[in-house]
């Protein structure tokens, strides 16, 4: 996509010269700097955005994960969150150092899809499939707070905002800004049967979602207008 937001040039990612794919099931993915992450099962792939070469390899397998979905990078690039919906579970993985961690594993957790650190306190913002919860880690402590609960559920992905608010993308196709005062505002409604990616371009405030049916991804500009709902 060029910077303000249209295709110039599609490319396939993964793919060695014969055009095979080094993906089998590759679900949420995420960009640090000039790398592209991408969970793929039970590990995680790393690419070059620009060339689409294989940088290498995050191997969640002793875990057992289910089916990795949500990725997500701390603001140093040097951790990599995902989520496994199927298990309940939530791994992390230290690029430098290359421990890994099992952050959580409950069914409180709802199956857990969407995933985002915070750009200005680096905690870890995850959304419960399920349950419509959406939960927050602490970077210091690792202790988890719920601060929205229930009133969506089928949150499939989970981003910020310029102004640190979260924007949910809902099963049904609705997409959802939370503000910090609790209130809600439902941006758009019915924009897809079967979505499955909202990230937000922050420098044009343009939505981008990854539509399954039909096979689409879609701009959408960011605005919030008119009266906010109170939970």
């Amino acid at each position: 996509l060029s910077p303000d937001g249209f295709m110039i040039k599609e490319q396939l990612i993964g793919t060695d010269e014969r055009g095979k794919s080094s993906l089998n099931a590759p679900a949420g993915m995420v960009v640090s700097g000039k790398k592209l992450f991408v969970a793929d099962i039970d590990t995680v792939k790393i690419f070059n955005k620009l060339t689409g070469r294989p940088l290498g390899t995050i191997d969640f397998s002793g875990f057992s994960p289910q089916g990795l979905m949500g990725v997500a990078i701390s603001n140093d690039g040097k951790t990599v969150y995902v989520t496994d919906p199927y298990a309940n579970a939530i791994y992390s993985h230290d690029v430098e150092g290359e421990g890994m961690e099992l952050i959580s594993k409950t069914s409180e957790l709802g199956r857990p899809m969407g995933a985002v650190v915070s750009p200005k306190t680096g905690n870890l913002f995850v959304a419960g499939y399920e349950n419509g919860d959406v939960y927050r880690f602490s970077k210091k402590t690792g202790m988890k707070h719920t601060i929205f609960s229930g009133e969506f559920p089928g949150v499939f992905d989970i981003d910020f905002d310029n102004e640190g608010n979260l924007v949910l993308g809902i099963k049904t196709g609705e997409i959802v800004t939370l503000f910090h005062d609790k209130s809600y505002k439902i941006l758009y409604r019915n924009i897809s049967h079967f979505p499955s990616a909202v990230k937000l371009d922050k420098k044009n405030s343009v939505l981008i979602t990854i539509e399954k049916e039909p096979a689409r991804v879609r701009l959408l500009k960011y605005r919030i207008r008119g009266k906010r709902e109170r939970r």
